[in-house]
């Protein structure tokens, strides 16, 4: 082989380690496990070996792999002396003052995190330095900041081993707050602000700050436990680390100050709309704050524990209403069951009930078999009857408020059973009648709820969600109806669903809340009843709730699902319009001829024109 081909070998055999090492110091955590990723890091090692024991420096072309393996070796295999013989190298092929130089002085640093000596800290000044005034000519470009953040860590680390807790926790909230300036364009380094978290709560339980530390690494399991779909090693230490912190809060009797912070930090409200988004964000971590926090109920005093009921309260209620995870709710809600009472007591049963109400529904969709169905109905109905029958008397505003709700959920079973029987494959053995004397039950159920509402003066979020649904029952009941040849009773339903609309219309075009979840699914529902009409000033209607239905859930975390949804509606809709315009032209072209004696020939029906783009 002739040395040009050779050399074409060996830049190919380069290139492909190079592509198969393209992890970042922020990334290389997740190829730890990759063997692919470990034998490509041996080769490029012999590589850079044989070029240092000849000539003591590498060529400017081998610079990137240098890079790759010190990350390597430095974060997955904790190897810092390895890892400062290649750092040193990769230093010795960077210009002064440039971003790699202040990479390369980074890692020369964190390598001699183990064994701390002045020139490590000296490395990592110096290299913040470059990074700051590397910030200043480019402001918020991501390598300098995810640069700037790990060379605080490693300072951060290098202060703690010299029990200069005071500077080291200065250092890594500085890595923090970048990191999380970072996460807010680029979710893919949430790992990195895992780790700045996690050293955190290391930091603050050397300086004996326990609420501080757990808090820290409840942060880091949050976003690791998000990360990876299964538990793994970085999520078991992270978790370890916030019980055993959380142990030691409990021992010292104070957990029941921080079951309040959380209680008033989780603001919640399932009638506030203003209350969705805050929530929103705190919902996972609040939610793990709980799991972790169960086992210690019996050692909390009675006023913390109703404390901690009406935060599971909270957190249940959003997971049903919002987040729409009846098992993950029910978990929470049980637990709260066992610590409240009265009133609070009642709101528990009557959001168990809408769980059981939501798996009742979730059910429906799989094709359950009839007794499944009876056996959840019964589940839901021995909850809501014993708050009926407590509360039917009651005439104090927040007792109506708990028997209105009651009367939605005993709507709603109402209206999931019929729907069952009505959806069967085999219909010969239903019985229409009763089938639609459920729907009309379901609606009395709502409109009682609706009155008692009223009968408070209470018109607010809740209301208009039970008037949206006692709509959406109305014209699935005037469509059975129509179906059957009850074509009076039908125009009669159908009436009363377009009053509730233009109620619901108003209420949400003037609230404060046009753009929430509610909103939306409003926007959402009024418009797929309107798609379904052949009238043309309708359907335009029906583009606009659409796009106000997209407006809501984009604005809204975790509804990628019905996003999705409402915009494909919202395209087959414009699709419907302009077929509907095009055969409207076309007659008004007809009938203009007609006047002339000179007829063309009529256009099809709408139905069978054929589409084109």
């Amino acid at each position: 082989m002739d040395t040009r081909t050779q050399d074409n070998s060996n830049n190919i055999a380069l290139q492909r380690l190079e592509t198969i090492l393209s992890f970042d110091f922020n990334t290389v955590i997740a190829v730890t496990e990759n063997k692919t990723v470990y034998q490509a890091v041996l080769s490029a090692k012999a590589v850079l070996d044989a070029w240092l024991d000849q000539s003591g420096l590498l060529p400017v072309s081998l610079k990137n792999l240098c890079r790759q393996v010190t990350i390597y070796y430095l974060l997955c295999l904790n190897d810092q002396k390895t890892a400062e013989k290649y750092a040193s190298a990769y230093l010795a092929l960077t210009a002064p003052d440039s971003l790699e130089h202040a990479e390369a002085l980074t890692f020369k640093g964190y390598a001699d995190v183990l064994d701390p000596r002045q020139s490590a800290s000296d490395h990592l000044i110096t290299a913040l330095k470059i990074y700051s005034r590397l910030g200043l000519r480019t402001p918020g470009h991501q390598d300098i900041l995810a640069g700037q953040a790990f060379a605080c860590r490693c300072l951060a680390l290098i202060q703690l081993r010299s029990s200069d807790g005071k500077s080291a926790l200065e250092s890594i909230q500085n890595a923090v707050l970048i990191d999380q300036k970072l996460c807010e364009s680029h979710p893919g380094m949430r790992g990195a602000l895992a780790i700045s978290f996690h050293i955190q709560g290391d930091i603050y339980t050397v300086l004996h700050k326990k609420h501080f530390a757990f808090l820290a690494y409840l942060h880091a399991l949050e976003i690791r436990k998000n990360l990876y779909e299964e538990e793994n090693d970085i999520v078991v230490v992270t978790r370890d680390a916030a019980e055993q912190t959380l142990r030691a809060i409990v021992d010292t009797g104070s957990l029941g100050g921080l079951i309040g912070f959380f209680n008033r930090d989780f603001t919640f409200d399932w009638n506030a709309c203003d209350t969705i988004t805050p929530s929103g964000i705190n919902i996972d971590k609040a939610v793990l704050f709980a799991s972790l926090t169960s086992r210690y109920i019996d050692r909390l005093a009675p006023a913390d524990q109703m404390t901690f009921a009406q935060l599971l309260l909270k957190l249940g209620s959003y997971c049903i209403h919002i987040k729409r995870d009846p098992d993950l709710a029910l978990s929470l809600l049980y637990l709260a069951e066992k610590l409240a009472a009265g009133q609070e007591q009642a709101w528990i049963w009557n959001h168990i009930a809408f769980c059981y109400q939501q798996q009742l529904a979730n059910s429906a969709s799989v094709n359950p078999s009839e007794s499944e169905m009876k056996h959840l109905y019964k589940q839901v109905y021995r909850l809501v009857h014993s708050i009926l029958i407590t509360y039917s008397d009651q005439s104090s505003p927040s007792e109506i408020r708990i028997l209105a709700f009651a009367r939605c959920v005993e709507a709603l079973i109402y209206y999931e059973a019929s729907r069952f029987y009505a959806r069967l494959p085999d219909q010969s053995t239903v019985n229409i009648n009763e089938v639609i004397s459920g729907y009309l039950s379901a609606a009395g159920s709502f409109q009682h709820a609706l009155a008692l509402y009223a009968r408070i003066d209470a018109k607010d979020t809740q209301y208009m969600r039970a008037l949206n649904r006692l709509a959406m029952i109305q014209v699935e009941t005037a469509g059975l109806m129509a179906r059957h040849g009850m074509n009076e009773q039908a125009v009669s339903v159908r009436q009363e669903a377009m009053a509730a609309f233009d109620e619901l219309e108003t209420f949400w075009s003037v609230s404060s809340a046009e753009k929430s979840i509610y909103a939306a699914r409003f926007y959402m529902n009024y418009g797929e009843f309107l798609a379904c009409s052949s009238d043309i000033d309708e359907l335009s209607h029906a583009a606009t709730l659409y796009r106000m239905a997209i407006a809501g859930f984009a604005s809204q975390e975790g509804e990628k699902k019905r996003l999705a949804d409402a915009t494909a509606k919202a395209v087959n809709l414009q699709d419907k319009i302009a077929l509907l315009q095009t055969h409207t032209r076309r007659t008004h072209v007809f009938f203009k001829a007609c006047e002339t004696n000179h007829p063309p020939r009529m256009p099809p029906p709408v139905s069978t024109l054929a589409y084109q783009p």
